[in-house]
């Protein structure tokens, strides 16, 4: 964010294309979206302990009401922790964000595209973004 853009250390104008996220960005909305997947295969009753599962799997033949509230519960469940893990993730990126203390132009624009791109995926997620 702080190197130039090479048209400006010669001094040409080039025209300015469309920036998209760089590649770190790119990872950390990659890595939000796999744990969540991970995560919607997990309830509060899989971690607890093995009678738990086995309880869950000789239950299977529960009523569809049951089974419901079940997907419901495993849905909070990811829900709830992708939340936390995107908030901590946002957090650590902006301390990171703010060590930076100086700006090119063309690097002001790239990290408000990446801070764009991020806050977008979260907000896919189901995770309400800060405006702070």
């Amino acid at each position: 964010w702080k190197q130039n853009k090479i048209n400006e250390s010669f001094g040409i104008e080039l025209p300015e294309f469309s920036l998209q996220p760089l590649n770190y960005t790119t990872r950390i909305t990659e890595y939000l979206f796999a744990l969540l997947q991970q995560l919607e295969h997990i309830s509060p009753n899989t971690i607890n302990n093995d009678d738990d599962i086995s309880n869950y799997d000789k239950n299977q033949n529960q009523n569809q009401n049951q089974i419901e509230n079940q997907n419901e519960l495993e849905s909070t469940f990811a829900l709830f922790w992708i939340s936390e893990v995107c908030k901590v993730t946002m957090e650590y990126f902006f301390e990171q964000v703010c060590e930076i203390k100086a700006f090119s132009q063309h690097g002001a624009k790239q990290l408000e595209c990446d801070i764009n791109s991020i806050c977008s995926i979260i907000s896919q997620l189901g995770v309400t973004v800060d405006s702070r």
